[in-house]
């Protein structure tokens, strides 16, 4: 999908206060694309993100997929197309497995088999004999942060998601799983529109582009 933002503006009110979280932000982002949104705290990158998952809306035609505004698509079918990578990803009780395929019967265990494999989830959990059958707690409290998110690659893969959003996934790993979450976003970002909210050079390094905000406007591209 090819994404574009024109001249997205959005504030909130905190008291009597209005706050400009985003101030006139334009963005051109085509299919197969890997763009990094860099930016102080409170710069409007996680506004941005939740705009494009339409959880308050944008002004009307000032988002757009594939020319459509966004205000125009179900938001049900937007989440559906949107992969999502959190600092700390939700996990329930239940397998590894049953978390990739987050009991969904039209997603197969072979699929979900295959995405843990091409993420490295596979490989992350042998190093400690597990395999795909452990069970996990809720919140995935005996899972480390690093599988827990490289769970969540797993699930974009086999739900096929067409746009990948990473939210600082990486910030708070360590070097041994930031390597294996490199090259698991690799594999997930070959032919996805991808996005990446980063604060480390080496997530951004591999970017095509880096759009970077600072109060609340798109300073440089």
């Amino acid at each position: 999908p090819v994404i574009e933002t024109i001249n997205v503006k959005k504030s909130y009110t905190v008291g009597n206060n209005l706050i400009t979280a985003l101030n006139g932000v334009d963005i051109k982002i085509y299919q197969g694309e890997y763009v990094a949104i860099v930016g102080k705290s409170g710069s409007g990158k996680s506004t941005f993100i939740s705009l494009l998952q339409r959880f308050y809306d944008a002004p009307e035609k000032t988002i757009l997929i594939d020319d459509r505004p966004l205000e125009e698509i179900k938001r049900r079918s937007i989440r559906s197309r949107i992969g999502v990578v959190q600092q700390d990803p939700f996990i329930f009780r239940g397998t590894v497995l049953e978390n990739i395929r987050l009991n969904d019967a039209q997603v197969s265990e072979a699929s979900a088999v295959s995405a843990a494999q091409n993420v490295g989830l596979t490989q992350a959990l042998r190093r400690s004999e597990r395999d795909l059958s452990f069970k996990c707690e809720e919140r995935g409290l005996n899972l480390s942060l690093g599988e827990r998110q490289l769970i969540a690659m797993a699930r974009i893969l086999a739900f096929d998601a067409k746009i990948l959003i990473l939210d600082e996934a990486t910030a708070n790993v360590d070097s041994d799983t930031e390597l294996l979450m490199q090259q698991a976003i690799y594999s997930l970002s070959q032919g996805r529109t991808s996005i990446i909210i980063a604060h480390r050079i080496s997530t951004v390094r591999n970017c095509d582009y880096v759009a970077i905000l600072e109060n609340s406007r798109l300073v440089e591209f």
